[in-house]
């Protein structure tokens, strides 16, 4: 499958006459929306705008009503949505305009509020510090095939928006590579997401020392550049090196042709990389750990650490529940389901949804397996905590028109 995905990301900018579905289109499976979009950044925009109208009209009407609102002010108070108007690559801005000229309402899903949520890591690192996540990857000998498994929980407060609306949006960019988001209605910065490359990527928050930059470009638009344009693990650590880091962020990148994946600690005043170990796994929760940058960072909850642990525990060699050498999606998902706090030596019950600490209990409100070599992902959807629900399967060349019929084994993970 993958010299198909490959040939896919040659072949640039996107002629859509090749892909299956007419586009833009937008269908449902299971629980989970899939947004196909092409053309500029602008025409992808208006898409979305217009098939995911009702959707989008919730979502501001949730903001509105929701602690996001009191967000809104405070980052026009510290200059934040000035900084995001000046501060935002140009398809980001493009594509907000979009979003914003086809839904119809500017008080309700402005270009404000839409910017906003595409430079939210810097924002919520200057005026709110709530985030937490886990991310795994695994390849070569840590991993059942040998394939690359990346794994990873998106931990917040439980935004029901976001948990309402699982949505896949495919995009087919003019002047880039094909590449899909696991996002929500209106997220035009991507927190998770995967290319016809098989370079796979997903965000976890941190908290420097330093101040957030008045300048400097947010880490998810860096993400969604990324994914548009580079087909290499090399080509992002080149990319990352040359940036001005606005705010404090960790991104995990997995490249599934070259069976590789590194940890990229970002701040404003040091910046370090974790490759994948000669074990081969590297993982990461919301605190720095390479010795540049642990000295930039603030001190975060217990429960990051506690996380980090369960991880060594679960995927190193030598851990205590090791699965080293069985890591695959099963043994993924099973991970990202994990209630076992080893700092308190408790595992809590696996219907609670925060206040655990662990992997599974602290707040997740997304929850996937990305499988870059081969061309699939899988997606958690349901009430939460999301971690416990349903996983569906995903094939890139489906996602991406190649392929008539989501044919993926199996088709779902229960």
């Amino acid at each position: 499958m993958l010299p198909l995905l490959l040939s896919l990301a040659c072949h640039a900018p996107a002629d859509t006459a090749d892909f299956g579905p007419a586009l833009p289109s937008l269908e449902r499976v299971g629980d989970v929306a899939v947004l196909r979009v092409a053309g500029t950044a602008y025409e992808m925009g208006y898409a979305q705008g217009e098939l995911l109208h009702a959707e989008l009209a919730e979502g501001a009407a949730w903001i509105t009503d929701s602690e996001l609102v009191v967000l809104e002010g405070l980052a026009e108070f510290y200059g934040l949505l000035d900084q995001a108007r000046a501060e935002s690559y140009p398809e980001v801005v493009e594509e907000c305009q979009g979003i914003v000229d086809a839904f119809g309402d500017e008080e309700a899903w402005s270009l404000d509020r839409c910017l906003l949520l595409a430079y939210g890591d810097v924002a919520i690192e200057r005026v709110s510090q709530s985030l937490g996540c886990t991310q795994l990857v695994a390849a070569g000998p840590a991993s059942a095939d040998g394939e690359v498994v990346h794994a990873r929980n998106l931990d917040w407060t439980e935004i029901g928006f976001i948990i309402d609306h699982p949505t896949l949006i495919v995009r087919h960019p003019d002047d880039g590579l094909p590449w899909v988001a696991f996002g929500f209605p209106g997220n035009v910065s991507p927190y998770n997401g995967m290319n016809a490359a098989g370079l796979a990527f997903a965000s976890n928050e941190a908290y420097g020392t330093a101040e957030v930059l008045d300048h400097g470009y947010a880490h998810t638009q860096m993400a969604r550049f990324a994914l548009e344009h580079f087909e290499t693990l090399a080509e992002v650590r080149d990319y990352l090196d040359a940036q001005i880091h606005a705010s404090a962020e960790i991104l995990t990148f997995s490249d599934g042709h070259a069976r590789d994946a590194a940890v990229f600690e970002l701040a404003v005043d040091a910046q370090a990389v974790r490759p994948l170990s000669a074990d081969g796994v590297v993982y990461a929760t919301n605190h720095f750990v390479d010795p540049a940058t642990a000295a930039v960072h603030q001190e975060p909850s217990s429960g990051s650490h506690a996380r980090y642990l369960r991880l060594q525990q679960l995927a190193e060699p030598d851990g205590a529940d090791s699965l080293y050498g069985q890591l695959d999606l099963a043994t993924g998902v099973r991970v990202l389901r994990d209630t076992y706090n080893p700092v308190q030596d408790v595992t809590y019950p696996p219907e609670q949804f925060d206040d655990g600490d662990t992997i599974a209990n602290n707040g997740a409100i997304q929850s996937l397996v990305m499988l870059p070599t081969s061309g699939r992902i899988y997606v958690a959807s349901g009430p939460v905590p999301v971690p416990q629900g349903g996983f569906t399967g995903f094939s890139l060349p489906w996602l991406f028109g190649e392929a008539e019929a989501n044919d993926i084994d199996p088709a779902e993970v229960p």
